[in-house]
């Protein structure tokens, strides 16, 4: 019994010593694709569960493994791609859709020279898209990032219409500039005063050092990424907007002295040849000069384009006219622009792409005097007395001093009917009257300018592509103006009247290339 018992035990161990050295792993092939699109994924990590053991699969997404037994788990893992466990039952094939990540916070974003969820780069780099720009009236690009990007500061330079901004990304800069780098349809730009609104597709922000070290010490201040419209596939769109606006400022927005204030106030200062109550008793408030150099300013956007497509090429035209007044100078501050695009896609070979992103625009400047110091339209507003008339109308009699500037020769500014602009006989210094002031105004400035880039896209085997571009960035830049004379008081005048004429051009980012300039004077 004995005997029998330990024979059957040896065969048992026999048998399963047999079993266990005959055994094979598994098989384990398939192909790897995007649910998306059901392209190959080349480059997904196909790992067993638990273990080292791991495998890629190679350009046409198919790979091979060996699992150990059945039941064992393997894991399927792509970038940007969400990850599938297959559990094996047998040995065969095992076909595999990955699906993408959903979520924002998990979309993949590019960076320098590598990758980041954007979850983690979401406070570095910002985007602001087409309809969003859309919704209100914008007269420069720059406008379209103030108040929706956070960290991003975007301020006027000036009042001025059509004036740049300043754009602060990461603060002032130690390489001796404080503005970013402005990157349009993969051209670095020296300027966005060429662009329209109403051309933009999108933006990107890049306000960390990782997203912008690409672009070396010229990204150091931000850079910002600007895409255009282009067409799209198998369709065809004619658009057209307008928008009508005015500009206004808030009334009373500054308590000014009415005539009676001001002639208190001359008495209890005991300023010589002040005037009498008696002397102003007939002009009321008198004047407020606030409100006669201020108005409201009309402004005006047209924006018409065609686009559309076929399955091989795809286009974009389009047309902008802009056009603004001052609140102060009305049309002597005007700012007008005219942009015309052309861009284009076509798809020559499977492999190969070119195409063009070009525009041209010509913009006109009317200015007016702006600063805050002595002379300045504002500041003589702000400190013209109230018992100076605008103008003095012809018949009228004219006060002691004007009179006595009339003998002596000097040259009293007129308006379009002949009367004599008021001259205050209180305030002296480079003051005087901001609408014989606006009236001087004969400063005009005009720019046409070329920028864009032709480019060939050859992709000679998919996840490699080459890109080469030719661009142009060029400006031409020419202004008139001549400043009349006038007199206001011995502090303020031009007994010469003078003109200048200068013309400026522009390459790449440089500064003038070929300036010439040329004043003269009469």
């Amino acid at each position: 019994m004995k005997l029998k018992t330990a024979l059957l035990l040896c065969a048992a161990l026999l048998f399963l010593g047999h079993g266990q050295l005959f055994a094979q792993n598994l098989t384990i092939t398939g192909k790897v694709t995007s649910r998306l699109n059901n392209e190959p994924l080349p480059g997904t990590t196909v790992t067993l569960k638990g273990t080292t053991t791991a495998t890629t699969t190679d350009n046409a997404g198919s790979y091979s493994i060996s699992v150990p037994q059945k039941g064992s788990t393997l894991v399927f893992s792509f970038t940007s791609m969400q990850s599938e466990e297959v559990q094996v039952v047998q040995s065969g094939v095992y076909n595999v859709t990955l699906a993408g990540v959903s979520g924002t916070l998990n979309e993949i974003v590019v960076v320098g020279y590598g990758q980041q969820k954007k979850g983690l780069v979401t406070g570095a780099i910002s985007s602001i898209k087409a309809d969003q720009i859309n919704t209100v009236s914008n007269t420069r690009v720059e406008q379209a990032m103030q108040g929706r990007v956070a960290g991003v500061y975007v301020a006027p330079t000036s009042g001025q219409p059509g004036a740049g901004l300043s754009v602060r990304i990461r603060g002032t800069s130690s390489n001796r500039n404080t503005e970013p780098l402005y990157i349009i349809d993969g051209i670095k730009s020296g300027g966005i005063e060429s662009l329209d609104p109403a051309e933009i597709a999108s933006f990107d922000i890049l306000k960390d050092g990782a997203s912008a070290a690409i672009y070396g010490s010229e990204g150091s201040n931000g850079v910002i990424i600007i895409t255009t419209k282009t067409g799209k596939k198998n369709t065809s769109e004619i658009t057209y907007s307008a928008q009508y606006g005015q500009n206004s400022v808030k009334k009373d927005y500054i308590k000014m002295m009415n005539a009676q204030q001001y002639q208190k106030y001359l008495e209890e200062a005991n300023v010589p040849g002040r005037p009498t109550p008696a002397d102003i008793a007939n002009i009321g408030e008198g004047t407020d000069w606030l409100d006669a150099v201020t108005q409201t300013a009309p402004q005006m956007h047209h924006s018409l384009s065609f686009s559309g497509g076929s399955e091989r090429s795809t286009y974009f035209i389009g047309a902008n006219m802009f056009n603004q007044e001052g609140i102060v100078g009305g049309d002597k501050a005007r700012f007008r622009r005219y942009t015309v695009r052309i861009n284009g896609d076509h798809r020559i070979k499977s492999w190969l792409n070119v195409g063009t992103r070009l525009v041209y625009s010509n913009h006109e400047r009317k200015a007016i005097s702006d600063n805050t110091e002595f002379g300045s339209i504002l500041s003589s507003a702000l400190v013209m007395d109230p018992t100076t008339p605008t103008v003095y109308p012809n018949g009228s009699v004219l006060p002691a001093h004007v009179q006595t500037a009339i003998a002596n020769g000097k040259p009293l500014r007129r308006d379009a009917d002949g009367n004599i602009y008021g001259i205050s006989n209180f305030l002296k210094g480079e003051y005087g009257n901001p609408l014989a002031r606006i009236d001087m105004a004969k400063g005009r400035n005009v720019q046409n300018k070329i920028f864009g880039n032709v480019f060939m896209d050859i992709e000679p085997f998919k996840g490699f592509k080459f890109t080469s571009r030719f661009g142009i960035d060029a400006a031409f830049q020419f202004g008139h103006g001549w400043t009349p004379t006038f007199w206001f008081s011995d502090e303020s005048q031009n007994t010469v009247a003078s003109g200048y004429d200068y013309s400026d051009t522009w390459f790449g980012k440089t500064s003038p290339a070929i300036p010439a300039r040329s004043a003269t004077t009469t």
